[in-house]
């Protein structure tokens, strides 16, 4: 078949995928390339689960933009408001992701900033309140974002803050209590963010730490349970890595040791109580990266190990049990290199790309095709592939296995069988399983929707 003949087939059959015409990032003039693809289930290198909410992005080594979970505000950002039940691509080119409680925002590799999902408050930075249900470009020259509640913050290349969406609690420290409908200058001089549900944490260039916002339950570390509208500085230490959720924070020392402090009902400190503390308190050293769910928290070790503890009644711990934790407790030997909590699931990645979730999935927030909890870590992002593969020698009549191609055209996943010119499918709106028969006639078999053949395929 020749490129044109190919190309000709290939727009029928996106066609017949329920008219995801304008979501293909290609020319409709250019001929693709059929070149395999990295399996579907490797090669992830960012997560962020929802602060307060129940969705979360990831990124591949591409650049690929990917999102799955909780959808009633457009927070994955694929032009719909269903939820998504498996991670499914939503753009190409991004090197920074940040989920918040029910909007996402995300940098491109040019330093443009995207955001989408609610916006009541100003959260998009677009300068409207209307909710955006696909990816909206919002500015140019950032370095790093973190989505908050109802709040985003963001870095520029030198180093200043900006801020924006609601302030009633003084979440964007420009020193008022006025939301702002578009990113505003707050400081200059910074290194890392991180947005909690009305609070935020950041770091300078020296290492200081700096918190304002929401303080009812001591999250700011600063004393004190008083609100505050203007960043201050937080204890006298260096740190590295910061992270605000809900209603507690944590850090990591530039020497390794992990502090926290804020709300403690469900023992997310740590430190052996359900007492909270209103200044940063220290439960251990060694540690790498450290992530805050609602009322979990988890962390990885220098030696890649995960360590988890706090609210577990959804799993969330990844323990295999249900039972609260006061302490950290090991979830997972060597391997993991990037963490994510949500309001009660956990994402990680290991080392070698695979990205693994446990916890409360209503919702579809571990991306395992099914809406069951999980209370181990369950490898995700494999569905693709693995039905795609079941599917070739469930219906071996159908495809000559010689020739097989992995194509990825932004939301559909397509094998194109060069010998039979016929392809497999899963589409990603409604994650059914197609078989299109040959140039010839086109035929389109429906296989079932993904959810059905889960368990038949076998597919983890």
């Amino acid at each position: 078949m020749s490129n044109s003949q190919e190309w000709n087939h290939l727009k029928n059959v996106r066609n017949l995928m329920m008219g995801f015409v304008a979501c293909l990032p290609i020319s409709l003039a250019a001929a693709p390339s059929f070149a395999a693809t990295t399996g579907a289930g490797t090669s992830f290198t960012s997560i962020s689960a929802g602060s307060q909410s129940l969705h979360s992005l990831a990124l591949k080594s591409d650049g690929s933009l990917w999102a799955w979970g909780s959808n009633p505000q457009g927070e994955i950002g694929d032009g719909t408001t269903n939820n998504g039940l498996v991670p499914k691509q939503i753009g190409v080119g991004y090197t920074a992701i940040s989920a918040g409680t029910s909007h996402s925002a995300a940098l491109k590799t040019d330093g443009s900033l995207w955001a989408w999902g609610y916006n009541a408050d100003g959260e998009l930075g677009d300068g409207t309140i209307k909710d955006s249900l696909v990816i909206k470009q919002i500015g140019v020259g950032y370095s790093a974002v973190s989505a908050g509640g109802l709040h985003t913050v963001a870095l520029k290349a030198d180093g200043s803050l900006w801020a924006w969406g609601d302030n009633s609690h003084g979440a964007l420290g420009d020193g008022t209590t006025n939301n702002s409908l578009v990113p505003v200058k707050i400081d200059t001089g910074y290194k890392v963010i991180s947005a909690g549900g009305l609070h935020t944490v950041a770091l300078k260039t020296d290492g200081s730490l700096w918190a304002w916002g929401y303080n009812a339950d001591g999250e700011l570390g600063d004393g004190t349970t008083d609100d505050g509208l203007a960043p201050k500085r937080i204890g006298t230490g260096s740190y590295t890595a910061i992270a605000a959720k809900s209603s507690h924070t944590a850090a990591i020392g530039s020497d390794g040791s992990l502090w926290v402090w804020g709300l403690n009902d469900a023992g997310q400190l740590g430190d052996g109580t359900t007492t909270s503390r209103l200044v940063p308190f220290k439960i251990g050293s060694g540690y790498k990266a450290v992530a805050t769910g609602q009322s979990h928290t988890v962390a990885v070790k220098s030696d890649g190990s995960l360590w988890a503890w706090g609210s577990n009644a959804s799993g969330q711990l990844g323990d295999g049990t249900t039972t609260n934790s006061l302490v950290p407790k090991q979830i997972g030997t060597a391997g993991y290199i990037a963490i994510s909590a949500g309001v009660s699931y956990t994402v990680a990645i290991k080392s070698d790309g695979t990205l693994w979730a446990s916890g409360y999935n209503a919702d579809g927030e571990l991306g395992d095709a099914t809406t069951t909890d999980s209370s181990v870590p369950k490898q995700i992002g494999l569905i693709h592939d693995c039905l795609l593969n079941w599917a070739e020698t469930h219906y071996a009549d159908y495809f000559s296995p010689q020739g097989t191609q992995t194509v990825n055209l932004g939301l559909d996943f397509l094998r194109f069988y060069a010998d039979t010119n016929t392809f497999l499918a899963v589409t990603s709106n409604d994650d059914h399983l197609l078989y299109v028969g040959p140039l010839s006639n086109n035929a389109t078999l429906d296989l079932g929707p993904v959810s059905t053949w889960y368990a038949a395929a076998g597919c983890k």
